[in-house]
C-alpha cells in the first residue's frame, strides 16, 4: 500500500467512525524518545531524541462494555550517533549521524470495560499498522 492510499485508507476510517452515534473524538500529543542499538557494536554511541508526536482519536461504542478505540498518529522517530569512520583508537575525525523516520500509526483496539465495579478499568487488543512516511540519514562532522 503506498502512501496516499495509506492516508485515504485513515480518512476513511476516521470519517466512519464520527458518523457513529455514540462516539468520542479527542486528540493527544507527547513525545516519542527513540534509540538503536547493536549488541555488536557495543562502542557506539547512540543519542536519544525526543521529537513531538501526536494525532486524533476515536471511540466508538458497539455494546455496554465493547467499544473500538481507533487513533491515526503522526510519530517521529528520530537517534543520533557519534563514531569515527576509522578504526584505529586514536582515531581523532568523528562524524554525527542523525537517523530519521517519520511513520504514520494507526492502531485499532477493542476495549472491554467491565459494568459496575468499583475501580474503573479496561481491557485492549488490536493490531498497530505502521507506514513509513519518510526516511533519511544525515552525517556531518562532530
Amino acid at each position: 500500500m503506498n502512501r496516499p492510499s495509506a492516508f485515504m485508507f485513515a480518512i476513511v476510517i476516521a470519517l466512519s467512525t464520527v458518523t457513529s452515534a455514540q462516539t468520542r473524538v479527542g486528540f493527544h500529543v507527547g513525545t516519542q524518545i527513540s534509540t538503536l542499538s547493536r549488541p555488536t557494536h557495543s562502542n557506539l554511541e547512540w543519542n536519544w531524541i525526543g521529537k513531538v508526536s501526536g494525532g486524533i482519536s476515536f471511540d466508538v461504542a458497539c455494546a455496554e462494555s465493547f467499544l473500538l478505540a481507533a487513533q491515526v498518529d503522526l510519530v517521529q522517530k528520530w537517534t543520533g550517533l557519534n563514531q569515527s569512520p576509522f578504526t584505529e583508537p586514536d582515531s581523532y575525525i568523528i562524524y554525527h549521524t542523525t537517523l530519521k523516520a517519520n511513520y504514520l500509526e494507526i492502531p485499532v483496539y477493542f476495549r472491554w470495560r467491565p459494568i459496575n465495579t468499583t475501580i474503573k478499568w479496561f481491557a485492549e487488543v488490536g493490531p498497530k499498522v505502521s507506514f513509513l512516511i519518510s526516511a533519511s540519514a544525515e552525517m556531518s562532522p562532530a
